[in-house]
């Protein structure tokens, strides 16, 4: 299982592609969320053929506003195949839909593949397309949901934006990687978790690896400055990683 980070950053950081992950496992290919300038990020990456699912944590623009642009190009390459859409909540088809039909008028009725809708319910697992699915709530400033992953041999988990409630810290028990928001130093936002906070998970958990992404200008400039906890002993190990970087599991 290969994580490629195709961003790293917030809703308007000028420097970061928003925040988004692909899991390749050979050629099957999965997206964890994708907004403003994911679906560029990925048509660089990689055959777009590839693509089998894309996971919507939560309905911001800067996690679901490049869908249209990637089924756009889906289209313009003549793709056959489905491509299957995943989302904690029920709204999934409605809001893809209507932003398809924003972004471009009629496009959906011209398709030659089809797009398959599936709501991964809480407390359950699903599986699709050669990974088993489950989510939990978060609390965000809107409906959202964390996700975990597993294959055969290894399970993540990755937050969208949100602090994670209970049933959240539950998924993440024995993760092989936890991919977190942290987008404040500090405690400060009741829709955001912090960097603060990501190190008490860290301390404080059975995670292999804590990969902190969407962090704000302010809190990559003290994470710059202080670098040295990335390098204390415990259990977990902290990565910050930037666009592009690669993780393998």
């Amino acid at each position: 299982m290969n994580i490629h980070f195709l961003g790293t950053g917030e809703a308007a950081d000028p420097s970061r592609r928003n925040t988004s992950v692909l899991i390749e496992m050979g050629d099957r290919h999965h997206l964890l969320d994708c907004g403003f300038s994911s679906a560029q990020a990925y048509l660089n990456r990689t055959t777009a053929a590839c693509l089998e699912t894309i996971w919507v944590s939560h309905f911001h623009g800067d996690h679901f506003f490049g869908v249209p642009q990637l089924i756009l190009h889906f289209y313009i390459q003549k793709r056959k195949l489905p491509l299957t859409l995943l989302a904690g909540s029920s709204e999934l088809k409605d809001k893809v839909n209507a932003a398809v039909e924003l972004a471009y008028p009629e496009l959906s009725s011209k398709l030659d593949f089809p797009l398959h809708f599936h709501r991964v319910r809480q407390d359950s697992e699903m599986a699709c397309n050669g990974l088993f699915w489950q989510c939990a709530p978060v609390n965000h400033a809107q409906e959202a949901y964390g996700l975990r992953l597993t294959s055969d041999s290894h399970a993540m988990y990755y937050s969208g934006d949100g602090k994670p409630t209970p049933k959240c810290r539950a998924l993440m028990r024995g993760c092989d990687l936890v991919i977190h928001e942290s987008f404040s130093e500090v405690p400060e936002d009741p829709s955001h978790f912090s960097l603060e906070e990501c190190l008490e998970l860290a301390k404080n958990s059975t995670i292999e690896q804590l990969a902190l992404v969407h962090l704000n200008r302010q809190t990559r400039q003290s994470v710059e400055s202080k670098r040295d906890f990335l390098n204390e002993p415990g259990s977990t190990r902290i990565v910050i990683p930037k666009d592009g970087d690669e993780l393998q599991l």
